[in-house]
């Protein structure tokens, strides 16, 4: 019996490892700590931190802003406006709006621009509650994940897309998507550790789709979503690869 409590209790302990792995293994994304504004008008304004890209240029619903540093309040899911992810500022009590910053993920060189998904992780260490808003005095009690997808970039003029047979021929010949959740992976692959799925240079009705190359995903773990490899088919001037911090497909 004492073997058995023994074997039992290591696989648990084994499968709690694995849990706070997946966790620990996707990137956080915090609001920046405070934001600093030199003058009265919000294009003076500059944010302390943004070490991925993620966050726009400070926004402010009045004309005047007062000189100084703006502490972070809270972190909202979907943010007043354009409903993305965001994180609201104030300089003191009295501030009728606040000073805010909303989730647009624009890479430093401006050429491409991908457009994913963010979510709170809820965990008892985090403050976010079930409304999705989560009130601090340090941004770091409410750090945001990638959602379980894969994403593509967005480039001007271009439109490469993740795609499939059609499930319904009469409307198109392919189904295209620029981001892809685990569910429909999981419909189109099934519970696997190899779905392979093509990238095109797509027309949006998805009439047309020529293949440039495959991404190879392993869907065994429901809550995560991990890249295996892409191969680039063809080459127009350009290579197919994974991001360092996200799930996202660029063309670089």
């Amino acid at each position: 019996m004492k073997y058995y409590k023994e074997v039992i209790f290591s696989g648990f302990m084994i499968l709690c490892s694995l849990v706070f792995a997946d966790e620990t293994d996707k990137t956080k994304v915090y609001c920046p700590r405070y934001i600093t504004c030199d003058f009265e008008h919000r294009n003076s304004c500059y944010l302390s931190d943004n070490n991925y890209n993620v966050w726009s240029k400070p926004i402010f619903n009045n004309h005047r802003l007062k000189k100084g540093i703006y502490k972070f309040k809270r972190a909202i899911k979907n943010s007043r406006g354009p409903g993305r992810p965001g994180c609201e500022y104030y300089f003191d009590d009295k501030q009728p709006y606040p000073l805010s910053v909303v989730f647009e993920f624009v890479p430093e060189q401006n050429k491409v621009n991908y457009m994913f998904n963010l979510e709170p992780i809820y965990a008892d260490e985090h403050k976010w509650n079930k409304s999705g808003v989560c009130e601090s005095n340090k941004s770091h009690d409410c750090p945001f994940i990638q959602s379980n997808e894969i994403a593509m970039a967005l480039y001007a003029g271009d439109s490469y897309m993740f795609y499939f047979p059609s499930e319904n021929d009469w409307i198109s010949n392919y189904d295209v998507y620029h981001v892809l959740q685990y569910q429909e992976l999981a419909k189109r692959c099934g519970i696997t550790s190899s779905c392979i799925i093509d990238v095109g240079y797509c027309s949006s009705d998805g009439l047309q789709c020529e293949q440039r190359a495959i991404v190879e995903v392993d869907l065994s773990k429901a809550k995560d979503i991990s890249i295996i490899s892409v191969d680039t088919i063809v080459n127009n001037g350009c290579v197919f690869k994974k991001n360092d911090s996200f799930n996202l497909i660029s063309c670089e």
